[in-house]
């Protein structure tokens, strides 16, 4: 769902002169409307920040965890089974009060765990920039084949970091850390294999990308790369044995708008100039200024949310000798 109707053409046309009054199509336009919208985008969960989004999950070993699209850049709320869950920092880990660790499914063979934990109610955070959207499976390795969606992609570059079968950073021929190539129809096929891709890199493209890894000559997927995906990662977070599908809803990850056609998230006009004239001061090393104009942009957006959100909230008497519980009820 589109929660927008701010396009970089529309933003251009109202936010130009702020930015660049002889020349609409200067570049500084573009980049400034996406810099702006990515601090709007970053200060608060507002209108068209946040996405559902329900992940399949399996009892195989390869699906301890759900991946975040690209897209997308965190769960803020989640449920399993239709109950709600707590999702858990990586530092929370490693509290005394925290949950511990959800262990590997599979062992360092990549035969499947049963020491793992089935689903103890509760996510914990697998970090944020993962460059695939699935493991290359536990102990294995193999040659990396890229397949473009689109003839219009032969010829364009890609480049790839990685752990090799040994373990250790993979090194092209120049001794430069990873490998540099371009896209062929149907497919390219990498000359190292990888156990573990770690960076992945692209022009844009016109269509996805495809990539595999082969085993034993058969491919298995590890990612769909989208066109806008120039440096992709992904966000995980472990589950454990779960055999339902996880429901969430997540936070969006900032994406430059480039096409004329692209949509701004956040994508209120006034928030925007805000915001670029909160850039502008900061340019011009009037700090106090800007901070206003960052405030004034977030407090914008937050009259917006207030007026798209649903209006139930829980009421609750206190008295000064205690909690009274019979007197909590809902208003709308």
């Amino acid at each position: 769902m589109a929660d927008t109707q701010t396009t970089l053409g529309i933003a251009r046309a109202a936010l130009y002169s702020l930015i660049s009054p002889d020349d609409p199509n200067d570049p500084s336009v573009a980049a400034t409307i996406n810099l702006a919208a990515s601090r709007l985008l970053n200060s608060g969960k507002y209108k068209g920040c946040l996405s559902n989004v329900v992940f399949p999950t399996g009892n195989d070993r390869l699906r301890d965890y759900v991946t975040l699209p690209s897209h997308l850049i965190s769960i803020e709320g989640a449920d399993i089974w239709d109950c709600p869950v707590a999702v858990w920092s990586q530092f929370h880990q490693f509290v005394e009060t925290g949950p511990g660790r959800i262990e590997d499914l599979e062992n360092a063979d990549g035969t499947p765990s049963d020491a793992s934990r089935n689903w103890c109610d509760l996510m914990t955070d697998a970090q944020d920039g993962w460059a695939t959207f699935l493991n290359i499976p536990n102990g294995v390795s193999g040659y990396i084949r890229l397949e473009p969606q689109n003839a219009g992609d032969v010829g364009k570059a890609f480049h790839i970091d990685g752990l090799g079968d040994d373990g250790r950073d993979i090194y092209g021929t120049t001794g430069k850390r990873g490998i540099d190539g371009t896209l062929a129809y149907p497919h390219v096929d990498t000359t190292i294999k990888f156990r573990e891709v770690t960076s992945f890199q692209k022009v844009r493209t016109i269509g996805y990308i495809k990539a595999s890894v082969l085993i034993d000559g058969v491919p298995f997927q590890i990612s769909d790369y989208s066109p806008y995906d120039i440096v992709p990662v992904y966000h995980r977070y472990r589950v454990g044995r779960v055999s339902k599908p996880v429901r969430a809803i997540c936070k969006r990850r900032h994406q430059d708008a480039l096409e004329e056609t692209d949509l701004i998230y956040p994508g209120d006009i006034s928030a925007l100039q805000l915001m670029i004239q909160q850039i502008r001061s900061e340019q011009a090393l009037d700090y106090p200024l800007a901070a206003a104009g960052k405030q004034m942009s977030k407090d914008w957006l937050d009259d917006v949310s207030r007026a798209t959100r649903g209006k139930a909230q829980i009421v609750t008497p206190f008295l000064p000798y205690g909690y009274r519980v019979p007197n909590v009820r809902w208003s709308r």
